[in-house]
């Protein structure tokens, strides 16, 4: 797998690593983190954060790697696999990172590390973006592979439902499987009269 780096994405490492030695420092990383030696961790291949909403999800009418950016994530490699993850805020324009917004392990770590398997297996020869999407609405988070002149592929960590059942889809099947819930939680948030939440996706 070729990850090609994001020209305007932020640089972050140096404040993801002065966040990990500290937290390492102290013992209070994670098990997956604090059980190696911080020289044996690595972090990388950081990718953006997005964020789409329910009226998107029901509408299908923006490209999923192209929703709004709400932050970037460093991927900690360990000795075997990866084993944490730093989430970074980013200043309105997108154009710094500000500071550290969580650290990610635990259950959340051992989906990533599934998806990151699943995605070497379909791009072996493909060079793409990675990204994180998430949808609030729908509890649901995948990893985005795009490639200019390809269809995006889309790998889900939390799922938002029943609907989906497989481990990779091409956009059009993933909008496709969760359109309808989109739908119907769309005009649950009218009947319960927080239709102006529902734009937060």
């Amino acid at each position: 797998m070729d990850i090609i780096s994001n020209p305007s994405i932020p640089h972050g490492g140096a404040m993801v690593a002065r966040f990990l030695e500290e937290l390492h420092g102290r013992g209070l990383a994670h098990e997956e983190l604090q059980q190696h030696p911080l020289s044996s961790i690595e972090a990388g291949l950081p990718h953006y954060i997005r964020e789409t909403t329910l009226q998107d999800m029901a509408a299908g009418a923006t490209p999923l790697d192209q929703a709004p950016i709400s932050g970037m994530r460093y991927l900690l490699r360990g000795p075997l696999d990866v084993a944490g993850a730093v989430d970074l805020a980013l200043t309105a324009g997108g154009t710094d990172a500000t500071r550290v917004a969580g650290l990610i392990g635990g259950e959340q770590i051992h989906r990533l590390n599934q998806a990151l398997r699943r995605l070497d297996e379909h791009s072996a020869n493909y060079r793409a973006e990675l990204s994180l999407l998430r949808c609030r609405g729908l509890d649901l988070e995948a990893l985005l592979l795009s490639s200019p002149g390809q269809e995006t592929l889309v790998f889900p960590l939390l799922t938002g439902g029943p609907s989906l059942k497989g481990h990779v889809y091409k956009e059009a099947e993933y909008r496709k499987a969760l359109q309808h819930e989109a739908q119907r939680a769309l005009k649950q948030f009218g009947a319960d009269g927080d239709g102006e939440n529902a734009s937060e996706g």
